[in-house]
């Protein structure tokens, strides 16, 4: 297999054909039956690269390989606030496909991987790693709306007993 990691979510891709060796000397190109050419764009994630020869007598060989684009990516985890006005809201940042150490840089200057004690806003991570490549997340915490109560009616007491009340 050929693991090639980048930065970019897209690489120019270039390969070196199979080399095909007969028993009759006889001069093979091996032929993409499958797979991307040597040169193109190839997407993050596994691609299959499968080359077919065929010799005068009809024998047919193949040749299978795989590219891999690892691209740099942020999941984070989120802990919503759990009232109208709580700073209780929690954020963690993991890297995915990183190489090396990882290092993070939240908007409000914090550089650990989890933020806590966060309030109902929006919150942007860029994460970087030894290759020097990064990645930006935006997450939104939203706080639950502010409980309203409305009083339908009030009864007051009357004279010394301890009888009002009041109905939402």
């Amino acid at each position: 297999d050929t693991l090639i990691t980048d930065c970019l979510a897209d690489r120019t891709i270039s390969f070196e054909l199979p080399q095909v060796l007969d028993n009759c000397g006889a001069s093979l190109t091996p032929v993409l039956v499958s797979g991307l050419e040597s040169g193109s764009v190839f997407p993050p994630g596994l691609t299959e690269q499968i080359f077919e020869v065929m010799d005068s007598s009809g024998n047919v060989a193949t040749c299978t390989f795989m590219v891999d684009i690892d691209v740099l990516g942020v999941e984070v985890e989120v802990d919503e606030p759990t009232c109208f006005g709580f700073a209780n809201g929690s954020l963690i940042a993991r890297p995915i496909n990183e190489t090396g150490n990882v290092f993070f840089n939240w908007d409000n200057g914090s550089s650990a991987s989890t933020l806590m004690g966060l309030a109902g806003g929006t919150y942007t991570v860029t994460v970087v790693d030894d290759a020097g490549c990064s990645r930006v997340e935006e997450v939104t915490l939203t706080e639950p709306d502010l409980l309203t109560v409305e009083i339908d009616s009030f009864i007051r007491a009357t004279g010394e007993e301890a009888n009002a009340s009041i109905i939402i």
